[in-house]
């Protein structure tokens, strides 16, 4: 057992060639790693084992094998940001839904404050103010809830070499702080309409509720 320090060694297993060849029936190596002892001699010997008609090989840098591996994670990426753009696109309107709600629930207070001197920009800065403060308390709690899956490690198969590859979600500063700014723009969106139906609501009318 050995630690790889959070790198793509993590998704490996070693051990002896001789007794992984026995245990699989192989009488081939699937890949061999070089370390070069300098970029020059990388390049060199990348062009003398192409260069041999003898070697039906592929010659990889180290950076270039790992980033194709990881192109694998290409459709788990796509699925991630579509379930947030449908997820964000109902947190609108849920925010949306709320608000009209509490507009309408309001309506003779808008009409009293309308009376007092309030204008119709502070009543509009007000709803939309009180959007965003919703979302952002529903961030915090999105982001707290998010907390529960860092360090939880999953795999996918790698079509390229036919092996598993390991990967951990980490939930990062940067990540929540984005995500608070997500919500608050949602909010934002959410409020717009609301709050422009609650500035413009008629004087009588808002009293007459």
């Amino acid at each position: 057992m050995f630690e790889a320090g959070k790198s793509a060694y993590d998704s490996e297993l070693w051990s002896d060639a001789g007794d992984v060849r026995s245990v699989f029936h192989r009488d081939f190596y699937g890949s061999v790693l070089f370390r070069a002892e300098s970029e020059a001699a990388g390049q060199a010997l990348i062009e003398r084992v192409e260069a041999d008609q003898m070697l039906s090989a592929r010659v990889l840098k180290e950076t270039e094998y790992y980033a194709e591996q990881t192109r694998q994670a290409g459709p788990i990426r796509f699925l991630g940001f579509f379930l947030a753009i449908v997820m964000s696109i109902g947190a609108a309107f849920s925010a949306m839904n709320t608000m009209y709600a509490a507009v309408g629930a309001r309506t003779a207070e808008i009409g009293t404050l309308r009376v007092l001197g309030f204008k119709r920009r502070a009543i509009y800065f007000s709803f939309l103010t009180e959007s965003i403060l919703l979302a952002a308390v529903g961030g915090v709690v999105g982001c707290l809830l998010s907390l529960s899956l860092n360090g939880v490690t999953a795999g996918t198969l790698s079509w390229t070499s036919f092996a598993e590859v390991a990967f951990e979600f980490r939930v990062s500063t940067a990540l929540l702080v984005r995500g608070m700014i997500f919500s608050v723009v949602m909010g934002m969106v959410g409020g717009l309409l609301p709050a422009r139906m609650a500035a413009r609501k008629p004087v009588l009318d808002a009293l007459k509720a």
